[in-house]
């Protein structure tokens, strides 16, 4: 999400993945994917810059997340099972006599 201001001073939080365009004639407007449009003070280029910003924060996010899981995987491998094996068995009760009639 990014954050732009409207013409009113009021602040507004966009989702950077929807924005379909941004037009600039004497007023930057932002355009969604759902046609949904926005005048907002921002110029274009902040509007790039913060777009970039708030996906390489996503993307770093991601790494940091992806090398904890991976280094928990890692840890549980070697270590203790994070699933205790008797979690895993399923019990089948039979109900009925089976269909050859034996039991």
């Amino acid at each position: 999400m990014i954050v732009v201001t409207t013409l009113k001073g009021e602040r507004l939080a966009i989702n950077d993945q929807l924005i379909e365009r941004v037009e600039d004639d004497n007023e930057t407007r932002v355009i969604l994917t759902s046609g949904a449009r926005y005048i907002v003070a921002e110029s274009v280029d902040e509007i790039v810059r913060l777009s970039r910003q708030d996906r390489a924060e996503v993307q770093a996010m991601a790494r940091r997340l992806g090398a904890r899981i991976d280094a928990e995987l890692c840890h549980t491998a070697s270590g203790p099972s994070v699933v205790r094996p008797e979690e895993n068995i399923v019990r089948l009760e039979r109900r009925g006599a089976p269909p050859d009639g034996a039991e």
